[in-house]
């Protein structure tokens, strides 16, 4: 990837401060602050890897990026996740598949932000793109006391048998992570394929406020 995309307007592309670099100070050390606390996690013998929590500008961030057409923001942010995935994991999946959303919401939105962020982290890191989860339609998902969603959620996603995963490193990627329902249920399709490894790579980890406010302090 051309790193003269990284250098324009001599500003931070994730908040907008004045700044030589890619990043300013600022964000980047917040960013190595929560990926050093909270970046990465485990589900079941899966590594869950997470750039930047959902707050404050990385917020506004993905705000721009799915809901106001600023679809060129793809590149930049897969870009930092890859850099991180990459230094923390130290090793290139052989395929990337991005999470599936419904084709009514991909269709009013556009296009698919997932598949997106998986296509510019396939070309920072040579790794094949594959579609190989699909998501069928249903209403807009919300987590209650009653787990609802859990429910709701549940197969919803079909697998494409025609690409083979079996044996292959296989990475998930995805904008945010929330309550974990679309994870974990994209993971029970996966398994049923017997990949050799499996790994999700999301930008934003939702975190209660009150966890949130101490890497801002």
């Amino acid at each position: 990837m051309n790193n003269n995309l990284f250098i324009d307007n001599n500003s931070c592309f994730i908040c907008g401060k004045a700044t030589r670099e890619f990043v300013c100070y600022k964000c980047n050390r917040e960013m190595a602050l929560f990926q050093d606390k909270r970046g990465m996690s485990r589900f079941k013998n899966i590594d869950l890897y997470f750039v930047a929590p959902y707050y404050k500008q990385y917020k506004s961030l993905l705000l721009k990026f799915k809901f106001k057409k600023q679809t060129y923001l793809f590149k930049k942010i897969s870009y930092l996740m890859a850099a991180y995935y990459l230094n923390k994991k130290k090793d290139v999946p052989e395929i990337v598949i991005p999470m599936p959303l419904g084709k009514i919401k991909e269709r009013q939105r556009g296009f698919n932000q997932s598949y997106l962020l998986a296509s510019g982290f396939s070309d920072v890191t040579g790794s094949d793109l594959k579609v190989y989860l699909n998501r069928e339609d249903c209403k807009q998902l919300s987590l209650d006391k009653n787990n609802t969603r859990s429910v709701l959620i549940a197969n919803l996603m079909k697998a494409d048998s025609t690409i083979n995963i079996k044996g292959k490193k296989v990475l998930v990627i995805d904008d945010i992570y929330t309550t974990g329902s679309t994870m974990r249920e994209s993971l029970r399709v996966l398994e049923n394929y017997q990949p050799k490894e499996i790994s999700y790579l999301f930008f934003a980890r939702q975190e209660a406020q009150i966890n949130l406010k101490k890497w801002f302090s």
